[in-house]
Parts: C-alpha cells; sequence; structure tokens
C-alpha cells in the first residue's frame, strides 16, 4: 500500500473528501477534528535551525556591511531617541523593521552584539519553519516526507534569510514573517478554530510593514488565493471569513497607528509616492525573470512529465535519470550568469505550471496555488533590485517551492516511487553547493568590495578609546 494510499484510509469520518484522487488528502471543515498535522517531531527542526543559526553567526565574523547595516540602525537609533519617522524625518520604507531595531537599542543598549544575536535566531528559525512548511506540503505525497523535507532545507544552511548578508535588514525579516503567516494557515486548516484563523489573518498582515513590495504582492495573492479556495469549496468559507476579519483587523491596527504616531499622509507620501517614484515598477527587472536562459529547467521538467504519462516506469526512470544529468550540468554552465538565484525562475515557473495542472483536474485548493503566491511574492521583490540582487533574504520561499514541485511531480508520475523524491534532492544537493559558493565568496556582497585583495588591518580594543554613547534629540 502506498503512503497517501493508508492515509486516506486512516481519515475519520468529520473530514470532507475535495478529490477522488488518491494522492489529495481529505480536508477538515472549521470545527471537523484535526487531519495531517505540522510535524510534531523536534529533533530535525532544531538540527536544522542549529545549523542555520551557528552558519549565521559565522558569517558575522567574516563580514561587516557597514553601509548597509548603518542605514538601519542609524534610523533605529533616532527613533529611540524619539524621532519620529515620516512626520520628522523622511523614511522611504515600511516601518516595522526600525522600530524593531530601535526596541533593541533602547531595552539593551547601541551593542552590535545584539544585531547579531537577533540575525543568527531568525536565520535559524527561518529555515526550521521552512522545514515545517514543506514536512507539510509533501505528507501524503512521498513516503518519507519528513526524510526530503530535510534534504530539500539543507540548501538554506549556506543560503538562509540571513547566511548571504548576515545583518538585520528588512528583506529577510519581510521573508521570515510570510513563512510564519504560511504555516499559521496550515496550522488553522489542520486545526480549525476561530481564534486560529483570526491570528493567521492578523500575520498576514504584517509583511507589508516591513517591505512594501515584498509584503503587498504576498497580502493580496495569499488573500486571492484562499478567496478562491473558499469560492470554490463550500467547506471552506468559514475558515476564510475568519482570517478575513483577521486580516481586516490586523490591517485597521497598523493604519490606526501610523496616523496616530505619524500621520497617515506623511507615511503614504514618503513610504509609497517617494518611494515609488524613486524607483517604481518596470518591466526591465521582471524581464530577467523570463529570461530563456534560466527557464530550460522548468521547460524541461514539464517535458518530461508529459512524456511520462505515456511511459513504461522503467522507461519514466531511465528518462528522469538523464533530465537530472542535464539539469546538473545546466546549472554548472550556467552558474556565472548570475549564481545560486538562477534558480528562482525555473523553479517558480515549473511549481506554478504543475500547481495549475493540479487546479485545473482537482479544482484549486491552497496547496495547488501555493506556488503562484511564491512566484507573485518573488516578482514584487523584484522590483527592489532585479533578480540577482533582491533575492539574497527569499531563498525560503524558493525551498518551499521546490517542495510543491516533489509534491506534485509525485501525483503526475507516480511510478516509480523515488522519480518525486530523488528530483528533489538532486535539486537540492545543487543548491546546496552552488549556494555555498555563491555564499562563501561574497557575489552578492561585491558592491562593497568584502573581498579585500590583501590581508585585513583589524583594530585592537586597546588600541582606540572607547566612546560613551549619547542619545540626541
Amino acid at each position: 500500500m502506498r503512503p497517501h494510499e493508508s492515509a486516506r484510509a486512516e481519515k475519520k469520518p468529520s473530514t470532507v473528501a475535495l478529490s477522488p484522487h488518491p494522492l489529495l488528502y481529505s480536508r477538515p471543515v472549521l470545527g471537523a477534528g484535526p487531519a495531517a498535522r505540522l510535524d510534531r517531531s523536534y529533533l530535525i527542526p532544531l538540527l536544522l535551525f542549529t545549523a542555520s543559526a551557528a552558519f549565521t553567526l559565522w558569517r558575522n565574523t567574516e563580514v561587516g556591511v557597514l553601509v548597509d547595516i548603518a542605514y538601519v540602525l542609524n534610523i533605529g537609533t533616532r527613533i529611540a531617541a524619539g524621532d519620529v519617522p515620516y512626520a520628522q524625518f523622511p523614511l522611504a520604507q515600511a516601518p516595522l523593521e526600525f522600530l524593531v531595531q530601535a526596541l533593541l537599542i533602547r531595552v539593551f543598549g547601541p551593542h552590535y552584539v545584539v544585531q547579531i544575536v537577533y540575525a543568527t535566531i531568525l536565520g535559524g528559525l527561518a529555515t526550521a519553519l521552512t522545514y515545517t512548511i514543506a514536512r507539510r506540503l509533501l505528507e501524503g505525497a512521498v513516503a518519507q516526507p519528513r526524510v526530503v523535507a530535510t534534504i530539500l532545507a539543507v540548501p538554506l544552511i549556506p543560503l538562509g534569510i540571513y547566511a548571504i548578508y548576515p545583518h538585520p535588514f528588512y528583506d529577510p525579516d519581510a521573508c521570515l514573517v510570510i513563512l510564519l503567516g504560511i504555516a499559521a494557515i496550515f496550522v488553522a486548516r489542520d486545526r480549525p478554530t476561530r481564534v486560529g484563523w483570526l491570528l493567521a489573518g492578523a500575520l498576514l498582515a504584517v509583511p507589508v510593514f516591513l517591505k512594501q513590495n515584498i509584503g503587498g504582492a504576498f497580502l493580496v495573492l495569499i488573500a486571492l488565493a484562499l478567496g478562491i479556495e473558499a469560492l470554490w469549496r463550500a467547506p471552506r468559507r468559514a475558515g476564510f471569513r475568519w482570517c478575513l476579519a483577521g486580516l481586516t483587523g490586523g490591517l485597521s491596527l497598523e493604519i490606526l497607528a501610523l496616523h496616530l504616531v505619524a500621520g497617515i499622509d506623511n507615511y503614504v507620501r514618503w513610504a509609497w509616492t517617494f518611494a515609488l517614484s524613486g524607483r517604481g515598477v518596470t518591466t526591465e527587472r521582471l524581464r530577467e525573470f523570463a529570461d530563456l536562459r534560466l527557464l530550460i529547467p522548468a521547460i524541461l521538467v514539464l517535458l518530461l512529465v508529459l512524456a511520462a504519462q505515456r511511459l513504461a516506469p522503467l522507461t519514466r526512470a531511465a528518462i528522469f535519470g538523464a533530465g537530472l544529468g542535464l539539469f546538473a550540468i545546466w546549472v554548472a554552465l550556467a552558474s556565472t550568469l548570475v549564481g545560486a538565484p538562477l534558480l528562482f525562475p525555473s523553479i517558480l515557473v515549473a511549481a506554478s505550471a504543475l500547481g495549475l495542472a493540479r487546479a485545473t483536474r482537482d479544482g484549486p485548493s491552497f496547496e495547488t496555488l501555493l506556488p503562484l503566491v511564491l512566484t507573485g511574492t518573488t516578482l514584487g521583490t523584484l522590483q527592489s533590485q532585479g533578480l540577482a540582487g533582491s533575492t539574497f533574504g527569499i531563498f525560503p520561499l524558493l525551498v518551499v517551492a521546490l517542495a510543491s514541485i516533489v509534491r506534485d511531480l509525485a501525483f503526475f508520475v507516480d511510478r516509480p516511487l523515488l522519480i518525486a523524491p530523488l528530483a528533489g534532492a538532486v535539486v537540492a544537493l545543487v543548491l546546496t553547493v552552488s549556494g555555498g559558493i555563491y555564499t562563501l565568496t561574497n557575489v552578492r556582497l561585491l558592491f562593497v568590495d568584502v573581498n579585500a585583495p590583501g590581508p585585513v588591518a583589524r583594530l585592537r580594543r586597546s588600541s582606540i578609546a572607547t566612546p560613551q554613547p549619547t542619545w540626541t534629540g
């Protein structure tokens, strides 16, 4: 008996089947008993957290991008001293990242070790959350979802939200809150309560106040995906209504706080009007995402899936094996383009195409629409600095999309059973190697000439006077 078949046999009568296909779970409705739950085993997430956090901590001993961290901490210091952003000084970004740093400065003082600990903890947490989401997506699709999810999450050790750029910043923090929102939705779906849906909805409102382009795209697309599912599947409508109530409440509280403290007109003027006029939305950055050279693996995957429907299992295995070899060769040859970010277009497009194919066949669900949410969120992120410059803090979204590919590949190519997990493992291995090279050679940080041509001189504490920090109004 295959894993997904045994899972269906164990379903409780309180669940409502959403599709006749054996690879789709029966999902619980609001008020029903729990179905597939997020992994309760803490060992694997703890190990991934530790490895990712340790890598971020080590990176902080090797790299210091002072030009960027000074911007965040300078504004945080001004806010901690009492200055009001937007009203008393201009700020082209959303406020939440700077408010968090201001709070840390007020509580712990102006000590950079606090920011190192901050990035270390959040970097590890994002990797553990990504594993948990991937594990949930793979439940019932592969024989060992825990093992496969672990393999898929390993690339985030060198590519986590604070691995490439190891200092507090709004892009990585926005990615972390997006992961929290996705995980909260799965919790609310699997253990449905009104409070759970309200909290999930409130979390969806947070990323847009960390980074406008990332959070704005995610907010619109995640609400649209949940709304489409609720429109198609009546049992999902009650949960969606409570989620929408939480989202509305969260946005209302955030807007009210901005209006009372800084003035909503000042916020719109600087964080939206001024920011859009300075950078705006351009098709040039989106065109990078549609580069045919970057989409070759996606095209290959889709062709293999189509061909596999007509082939015997042994022939499928041989063809997919050859395809995985070609993929590895392509990455090796194309890695000179932009390094690890070059995998975003191919993986996201393949995940979206397979998800749409399943949604067309069995009706839309949150799981099948999630790759489209990830793709749209990434496209919004690219409006900052393009593919190579904007993706340094959102690689967990790529891993979640890869988990979606493995799940849907197991749906369309169910024999041999190892094709889907083996494909995911090969891509994860390639991503780990290319990502490790990308991070350790500081490709993303070349703008500050971080790779010094000669020996680096380091100041000794005894050779300089230690100034006493003072607050300025």
